[in-house]
């Protein structure tokens, strides 16, 4: 796995380097949602770095939407539309982020002089579409869990080892600085 709450971090110093002050989030889901760790873990990492670095994020800028690009982009289609928006929006994955610039293009906000978007995962599209991430090496986290599976099964391994891998922040077109 990776540390989603540093990479979360990453992305809002990213983001509050290149000047913006009102940032917005898509990515929250429900409590009762399964598999939630890591939406709530990326979710209470964005607020506490935008809490830290004394940024604004009204509560109707964190958007809840499924991790899908489609339903990401329906989902950021009235806050966008809106005069009081953010000049920045952080998704918890590319996929949403993907999204999200595709509402944005709709209401002819141009990314990022209107809007920057920065997500995490670095998805398969993303470097085609220029899309500013923080890149998680998914391929390297299927092999050391290989590699624990395999040591589990030969040597009897019984432990509950935790492997974090790094990330790494990588820039594209879809951020810039906060417009004037």
């Amino acid at each position: 796995r990776i540390d989603d709450k540093a990479a979360m971090r990453t992305a809002v110093d990213h983001l509050a380097g290149l000047g913006h002050t009102k940032i917005g989030y898509i990515g929250a889901v429900p409590q009762n949602v399964a598999h939630i760790q890591t939406p709530q873990d990326r979710l209470e990492a964005f607020l506490e770095a935008v809490g830290d670095l004394g940024l604004e994020c009204d509560d109707a800028w964190i958007l809840g939407s499924d991790w899908t690009a489609e339903a990401a982009a329906r989902d950021s289609a009235e806050l966008l539309s809106h005069a009081n928006r953010p000049t920045a929006i952080v998704a918890a994955s590319d996929e949403m982020a993907i999204g999200v610039r595709e509402s944005a293009r709709r209401l002819q906000l141009r990314v990022p002089e209107d809007l920057s978007i920065i997500g995490i995962d670095d998805f398969v599209l993303s470097s085609v579409l220029g899309l500013t991430t923080v890149r998680q090496d998914v391929a390297g986290q299927g092999r050391a869990a290989a590699d624990l599976l395999l040591r589990a099964l030969l040597d009897d391994d019984e432990s509950n080892e935790t492997i974090v891998l790094p990330t790494e922040l990588v820039v594209r077109e879809s951020t810039g600085p906060a417009p004037s």
